[in-house]
């Protein structure tokens, strides 16, 4: 009983120094062996603090800037979504920042402040039309209101941003434009050569960081 008994402890001994093995190896390779910088930071902003986290080549500094990349994560998710393509864009010299937007991960900030309106266009941007029904009232409570409004483009425009009891969306980017800025500013980047990605919800996020940062 008592050999088995070592058995066990043995094998216990052996799992656990695989798993110490596999978690060293695998911050060995999101750190591409020493080539790439990864932290964590935060940005105060008037509405609480957004979380994001780092990666940064170690060819990038103030004398030879490099290109970035803002990557925006899908919903119910964190920026460690975002994770296998910041190792590959940082692995090819791009500084990327991968962002926990509204409500998500270490994020502060609720969904609530990205705001929404109690109406949804159900056809294509620009195309709704209340005479045959593509533009509609919604109701429920107020996560359901924010979550059925992510179809809506608003790209500032009155129309699809505000509604007649006062609602309006707020910041459809998620944290995405604070943290655009925050990105181009790093004396590290080239804020010439900038780039914003995001996948499901954070599709909608990366469009607006797009259409603010155009003058739309």
């Amino acid at each position: 009983m008592e050999k088995q008994a070592k058995k066990y402890v043995i094998l216990l001994a052996v799992l656990i120094a695989a798993c110490m093995l596999c978690m060293a190896l695998a911050d060995a390779i999101q750190r591409d062996f020493g080539r790439v910088a990864v932290s964590m930071g935060e940005i105060e902003t008037p509405t609480g603090t957004l979380a994001y986290k780092l990666y940064k080549p170690n060819t990038a500094t103030a004398e030879t800037p490099a290109p970035a990349v803002l990557l925006l994560h899908g919903y119910q998710n964190d920026h460690e979504t975002c994770g296998a393509y910041a190792v590959e864009l940082a692995r090819r010299g791009a500084v990327v920042l991968a962002l926990d937007e509204y409500g998500h991960g270490a994020t502060d900030i609720g969904m609530i402040e990205r705001g929404y309106v109690n109406h949804k266009v159900t056809v294509n941007y620009g195309l709704d039309s209340e005479a045959d029904g593509t533009y509609v009232s919604i109701s429920g409570p107020n996560r359901l209101k924010l979550m059925m409004n992510f179809s809506n483009l608003t790209f500032f425009n009155p129309r699809y941003s505000e509604d007649d009891d006062g609602n309006s969306i707020k910041d459809s980017s998620m944290g995405g434009v604070a943290t655009y800025g925050i990105l181009a500013e790093m004396d590290f980047v080239d804020a010439t050569r900038m780039a914003v990605s995001g996948h499901a919800m954070g599709t909608w996020s990366s469009w607006t960081v797009a259409a603010g940062l155009s003058g739309a």
